[in-house]
């Protein structure tokens, strides 16, 4: 979607509605020091993120918050990737202090990060930084942010976006304005896969497989998500059957981390499938369902109240938490089958 902010200006985002309308109402008066992105991966949060630190660098002026000339010098520059005003992390970053153990080799350092985001704008009125799926190494490292942001600089924005806000600290978020990014609808998955050079029919297909997520749907399109899907689907249908089910794909992982991202990946999809199955429970054949192509298999789940399907969203929201601690995989998925099987 293109949302023109005047002659020659743009902002093109897909979805994204609460932010656009959010952003929409402010000029940089009322612009906060930090905001949370929050939301399932593929929903258009950094995506988001970048439009508004273009729009906040571009020199075109402007009446709101909102849009960019993609033409002047800070245009240029950010699309460049080298303007001095604008810091981005490279994917999933880690923010430790100097005497942590090797991890990701493009980790983040918060003494550095805060020496980064303590300078002055080189040009312009912001120093801007977009920090991506946001994890804490030491409790010393989110003290740290957690200080800086306690007393921001008035010239600079943050934002950091995650699919897992409660994984980071309370005081943290609580210091941050946060911003819900919902999954996507059908019609904007395919979208932004047409917009990437996707057929119209492959993009259709995997649309109605992404859950509302243009990183499922790409996915889905090499053939990688497909059997956790699938596995996530029949895991379901046996639990709440009351049958034995198969969770033999945990141990496909051959160290405790890749078992646990194994689980995550199932909790994820189980929290989108349980969703729907509450959806068809609660609102009737006519619910819009973020799992189109399994609505067969969905509403042929076993029927419980509407306070046993509730208690089972809640359920998988605990799953969710917990698969972000040190609890073993196999302990996170077996507490979840109980909390869903049949009493």
């Amino acid at each position: 979607m293109t949302t023109a902010q005047g002659s020659g200006l743009s902002f093109d985002v897909i979805g994204a509605a609460r932010a656009l309308t959010y952003f929409g109402t402010l000029d940089e008066t009322s612009l906060s020091h930090g905001y949370l992105f929050s939301g399932a991966a593929g929903v258009g949060k950094k995506t988001f993120a970048r439009r508004l630190a273009q729009s906040l660098l571009c020199e075109r002026k402007k009446a709101g918050l909102l849009g960019y000339d993609d033409t002047c010098n800070a245009c240029a520059a950010f699309r460049a990737g080298s303007h001095p005003d604008y810091y981005e992390s490279a994917g999933k970053i880690a923010i430790g202090d100097d005497g942590d153990g090797a991890i990701e080799e493009d980790r983040g350092n918060s003494r550095g990060l805060v020496r980064e985001l303590s300078l002055r704008p080189y040009s312009g009125r912001w120093r801007i930084a977009v920090l991506g799926d946001v994890a804490f190494v030491s409790d010393w490292a989110a003290h740290a942010l957690l200080k800086f942001l306690e007393e921001p600089p008035a010239d600079v924005l943050l934002v950091l976006t995650t699919d897992e806000p409660h994984a980071l600290f309370a005081t943290i978020r609580s210091r941050l304005i946060d911003i819900p990014f919902p999954p996507l609808s059908v019609r904007d998955v395919m979208r932004a896969l047409e917009a990437g050079g996707v057929g119209p029919d492959d993009a259709r297909f995997a649309a109605a497989s992404a859950m509302g997520s243009v990183t499922r749907a790409r996915a889905v399109l090499e053939a990688a998500e497909a059997g956790v899907r699938d596995a996530a689907m029949r895991w379901l249908e046996d639990v709440l059957a009351g049958r034995a089910p198969d969770q033999s794909f945990i141990d496909r992982g051959e160290k405790a981390a890749d078992k646990r991202e194994i689980a995550s990946e199932l909790i994820e999809t189980l929290r989108v499938l349980v969703r729907d199955w509450a959806a068809l429970t609660l609102v009737g054949p006519g619910a819009r369902l973020l799992a189109e192509d399994l609505r067969d298999r969905v509403a042929g789940l076993p029927r419980r109240t509407p306070e046993g399907v509730v208690a089972a969203l809640g359920a998988v929201a605990d799953a969710r938490r917990l698969a972000g601690t040190n609890v073993s995989a196999a302990l996170v998925v077996d507490s979840l089958r109980m909390n869903l099987s049949p009493e």
